[in-house]
């Protein structure tokens, strides 16, 4: 037993290709072991290899089919693999073996969800925080199905409680975050991903939403650039002002408001995620780019025809208008595009449907 208990460790280091193999080892004297056979399908699960994870748990179960434990693997393995009728059926039996443990409800709700029952899985979820209301997994698998149900309110306090009941969860942390990010509170989204980083550096997710709550920044400071440039200049254009103090008043105007809105941004970025945004260009789709890449621009021709001398200015406006104007267009006929996509879906769908 000494060496399940060191695999066991192992799997909580998150070291799983180790503690697999001294799982292995121990079954090759016991193969009968569902202690061990129980902890290999949680390792493989943790491997990503849902089939063997699903193999060890029906070897389990061959020993001992009122397993709990290996009921539970079994059916997070199967929906994994997307068998989530056979996930669902598997997690019903597991409840049945013990209606009084929570992990079993647990496993029902993430299963049951899977397969895109929301109500089920709420009522299941919610009979795990009944069951275990100390559990921060009972209450953060209570958020993940009151989400599906579109229960905001309910996916928070449930986060909240989580978090309560374990302050280092970083799961915690990302479902908040994700929930700031859709109602655009990023500067609380930004601190929450960064505190979930702290606990998990190498957490995708976390990384994924730090990267989202970034390029939302970066938006909104393309928002301001192109109102507080995009109107001055229209006014210069039709107005055909050529004094230059005039135009270098609002020069100081626009950089200020620029650097304000900039430092608000950074503001809401602590140390430790800015730190990680460096390497954020690298990560973008090339729209993302684009984006970055007109925010630069444009500022910098805001800037020209803010401070150019003479008549200078002028002709650089020009050109500014007719980019504008080419871009106002691309997104007329991108919406016209995307018109007829929608009609052409809305018409073929129900055809579609029938054939499939």
């Amino acid at each position: 037993m000494a060496t399940l208990a060191k695999a066991n460790a192992l799997i909580d280091l998150g070291r799983h290709a180790e503690a697999r193999t001294e799982i292995t080892g121990y079954l090759a004297g016991e193969p009968d072991s569902v202690t061990a056979l129980c902890l290999l399908a949680r390792c493989e699960l943790r491997l990503g290899d849902a089939d063997a994870a699903v193999d060890a748990a029906d070897r389990a179960l061959a020993t001992e089919p009122e397993s709990g434990w290996a009921l539970r693997l079994r059916a997070l393995a199967l929906s994994t693999r997307g068998d989530h009728r056979d996930a669902a059926a598997t997690a019903v039996e597991a409840v049945r073996t013990d209606a009084q443990e929570w992990l079993n409800h647990y496993v029902h709700a993430r299963t049951l969800l899977a397969a895109g029952d929301a109500r089920g899985g709420h009522d299941a979820a919610r009979r795990a925080v009944e069951l275990a209301p100390h559990e921060a997994d009972a209450h953060l698998m209570l958020g993940v199905a009151a989400r599906a149900r579109r229960r905001r309110s309910e996916e928070r306090a449930a986060y909240q409680e989580a978090l309560r009941l374990d302050p280092e969860s970083s799961d915690a942390l990302n479902n908040l975050a994700a929930m700031d990010i859709d109602r655009a509170r990023l500067g609380r989204a930004a601190r929450a991903v960064t505190a979930g980083l702290r606990l998990n550096p190498t957490e995708e997710t976390l990384r994924r939403n730090l990267d989202a709550v970034a390029l939302r920044l970066m938006g909104r400071l393309l928002v301001v650039v192109l109102v507080t440039g995009v109107l001055p200049m229209v006014v210069f254009l039709a107005s055909e002002v050529d004094t230059w103090w005039v135009r270098a008043s609002v020069g100081v105007v626009q950089l200020g408001a620029y650097t304000f809105v900039a430092w608000l941004t950074l503001r809401h970025l602590p140390a430790g995620a800015r730190r990680h945004l460096r390497g954020l260009p690298g990560r973008m789709s090339w729209p993302q780019r684009l984006l970055g890449v007109v925010l630069v621009v444009f500022t910098l021709a805001l800037m020209f025809a803010a401070f150019a001398p003479g008549r200078v200015w002028m002709a650089g406006a020009g050109v500014m208008a007719a980019i504008l104007g080419l871009i106002l267009r691309g997104l007329q006929i991108a919406f016209v595009v995307w018109l007829v996509r929608a009609a052409y879906r809305a018409v073929t769908g129900p055809f579609r449907r029938r054939r499939s």
